[in-house]
């Protein structure tokens, strides 16, 4: 009995350490899965694949890479801004035309009257391209594209409300721009944040605001053309007229 006991304690022992074995060899198959995800290029220098904010849309706060430090690390732009790569001057490798890109969206369009930050991000210098190129950058030849100098003094509505547009250095002897969040203020320039994390909203932003309003109203005995809008909604007409009023040029409608 002693024996056979020893047997089967020495079995369930052995089952027990191949099920630890077993859990280990999973855990290091999903981590070695997760890792093969990461293409070579960027491996040495991307910790994981999200988590992060983005540098070109601080408003995606974790769809972005995490850089491994003490490597020299940058992250990339879109579209690879799932990885980091060495940091350089230039985009990451797998972006368009990266030798002038820093990423194919973020910042806003020159063609666009509104601020669409649907454009190319360029390297300091570099042109901004319109149209089917307008998530790549150039040097500014019109045989590459139509394009305009990619900074704030080249495209006026490309800082936040909360930034100004300050000189950054020459490149030709060319003087170049940047945005730069005010005082008080923390993002990329673009994007600018007040301290509890709120991005600024531009006055002159064009909104478009629907609303539904029922008003129940008795009226006895019933005289013709006497049926009144009701307080409320005279109150909200009132309000839409005062704003109306206070627009002193074509710039802005309240209807």
């Amino acid at each position: 009995m002693a024996e056979a006991f020893r047997f089967l304690s020495g079995l369930h022992l052995d089952l027990r350490m191949d099920w630890k074995v077993v859990c280990f060899l999973l855990v290091c198959g999903v981590s070695v899965s997760l890792q093969a995800k990461i293409p070579n290029a960027y491996k040495k220098y991307t910790a994981s694949t999200e988590g992060c904010p983005c540098w070109w849309d601080l408003t995606k706060t974790t769809e972005c890479g995490c850089c491994k430090e003490g490597v020299n690390a940058m992250q990339c732009g879109y579209p690879k801004h799932k990885y980091c790569h060495k940091k350089t001057k230039i985009g990451c490798p797998g972006i368009p035309a990266n030798k002038f890109t820093l990423s194919s969206k973020g910042y806003p369009c020159f063609t666009e009257k509104e601020r669409v930050t649907d454009c190319a991000w360029c390297i300091p210098g570099r042109y901004q391209c319109s149209g089917k190129k307008k998530a790549m950058c150039s040097t500014g030849k019109l045989k590459q594209c139509d394009a305009v100098m990619s900074d704030c003094h080249h495209i006026p509505h490309s800082c936040d409300v909360n930034a100004s547009c300050v000189p950054n250095g020459k490149f030709q002897k060319q003087t170049l721009y940047k945005c730069q969040c005010n005082d008080g203020y923390t993002g990329n320039g673009i994007q600018c944040f007040d301290s509890e994390g709120n991005m600024g909203v531009d006055p002159k932003q064009m909104v478009s605001v629907t609303m539904k309003v029922n008003s129940d109203y008795y009226l006895y005995p019933h005289t013709p053309d006497q049926f009144p809008n009701g307080a409320l909604l005279d109150s909200l007409i009132s309000e839409m007229s005062a704003a109306n009023n206070s627009c002193t040029s074509n710039e802005c409608e309240v209807t």
